[in-house]
């Protein structure tokens, strides 16, 4: 708690952030347009015995407070959430979402977090599974697995029924220190330089036939080396928007020789 008497210094109202909004630009997924959402405002860093937090919903030229709440005895939550309905967001186009924070009889606004607003997106659909070459009947990688490991490997990309012509396919491959593609509870069994993402605008012979894409040893392959696993997820994208996104793909990598190094090191 800071005294009433401590002079201002700096600006307290930290970014407001919506629950599934990750976009940098805005663009709130179209599954949250229809449940709603959360808006998040962290405690803060100065309070004092007369807060007062306001919200406002700027959209087409019009404010709009949608919450406001006092904290006299200056017991401010460490965060505090307001909900985003489905109504709030039923007019398409840009909106502005921003609060006021007024401790110490000062007043300040936080940054504003555009909005985009868009019911003309498409749900995102589900897409077939692609497909790792060459595996073993266990699904493993390894050092008997041919062609051999360096020489990189291909990932099958079925036909493509939802696509056209000039959309965007994005293959993303990443690596783990486990066995099944389990990234761990806080992330702790991802191999971060065990990562790659594959991008090209699909053609009608590759959409009617697919392909396949092929991913390099370096960087997806050569860091994992026993008992550690491989996941491919793609994704099919129009006029910047995600249409499809497939299940994941699982390889499992073996290099370890009994008695002996790691093959291919």
């Amino acid at each position: 708690m800071i005294k009433a008497s401590r002079a201002r210094s700096g600006t307290r109202a930290a970014a407001i952030t919506l629950d599934g909004v990750s976009n940098p630009a805005g663009i709130i997924p179209y599954p949250i347009l229809l449940s709603g959402t959360i808006a998040r405002i962290p405690r803060w860093e100065e309070t004092s015995f007369d807060d007062h937090l306001q919200v406002f919903w700027l959209q087409n030229g019009k404010e709009e407070l949608i919450y406001e709440n006092k904290y006299p005895t200056g017991i401010v939550p460490a965060e505090v959430t307001i909900p985003i309905t489905a109504a709030r967001m039923l007019v398409d186009g840009q909106a502005l979402i921003y609060y006021i924070v007024t401790a110490f009889e000062f007043p300040d606004r936080s940054p504003q977090k555009p909005l985009i607003i868009d019911h003309t997106q498409r749900p995102i659909e589900p897409l077939p599974r692609p497909g790792f070459s060459n595996l073993d009947i266990y699904g493993y990688y390894t050092c008997g697995t041919r062609p051999v490991l360096t020489a990189g490997i291909h990932l099958n990309i079925p036909v493509q029924t939802l696509a056209l012509e000039g959309d965007r396919f994005s293959l993303e491959v990443q690596g783990f220190r486990s066995i099944n593609g389990y990234p761990g509870e806080h992330d702790e069994h991802v191999v971060p330089e065990a990562k790659a993402t594959y991008s090209r605008d699909l053609s009608i012979e590759e959409i009617d036939h697919g392909f396949a894409q092929f991913v390099e040893f370096v960087p997806c392959i050569k860091p994992l080396i026993d008992n550690d696993s491989m996941t491919a997820i793609y994704t099919l994208a129009r006029n910047g928007k995600i249409i499809g996104r497939s299940m994941a793909a699982l390889a499992r990598v073996d290099r370890v020789i009994p008695g002996n190094l790691p093959c291919y090191v």
